[in-house]
């Protein structure tokens, strides 16, 4: 029975996901992870220090991670969450990556951005629903968001 839930619970996530990735099944009981996917990254980060960066928003790129909430011990409802990877270039020529956490259109020009600082250089995708999507939601996915910060919500100031 539970290997039938697990099966549905993954096959509902690929319909969701049409011809997405999925990186690893749903656990057949809600917060614990099976199978190959059973560790978690290293990197959990703290996103409350605030910093500044003004430049030239060179590049906007999509992408997303994928989520399941469970509702009771018989059902669950997968999704994806969208986010924006948004690469700027400084007056000194440097790049910089960072994140909004939330999809949104944002313009490749000239702005300043307010954002949360990554000192690790990333965010665990667990770490990263509990901060910006509902701490009860789980994922099977198993990668870290590579970026030097968080752009804080309305952080992004057009010139």
């Amino acid at each position: 029975m539970k290997m039938m839930k697990t099966k549905i619970a993954a096959g509902l996530t690929a319909l969701m996901l049409g011809a997405g990735t999925l990186t690893g099944c749903f656990p057949s009981t809600p917060g614990k992870h099976s199978g190959e996917y059973n560790s978690k990254p290293e990197i959990t980060q703290s996103v409350e220090q605030i910093s500044e960066l003004e430049g030239k928003i060179i590049k906007v790129q999509p992408s997303n991670l994928t989520y399941v909430r469970w509702r009771g011990s018989n059902t669950s409802t997968a999704s994806n969450h969208e986010f924006e990877y948004v690469i700027v270039q400084d007056k000194n020529g440097t790049k910089h990556t960072l994140i909004y956490p939330y999809s949104k259109a944002i313009l490749e020009t000239e702005a300043t951005l307010k954002y949360r600082s990554l000192n690790s250089g990333g965010i665990d995708v667990e770490t990263f629903i509990d901060n910006f999507i509902v701490q009860e939601y789980d994922t099977d996915d198993n990668f870290v968001i590579e970026a030097e910060g968080i752009i804080t919500k309305d952080g992004i100031k057009y010139k």
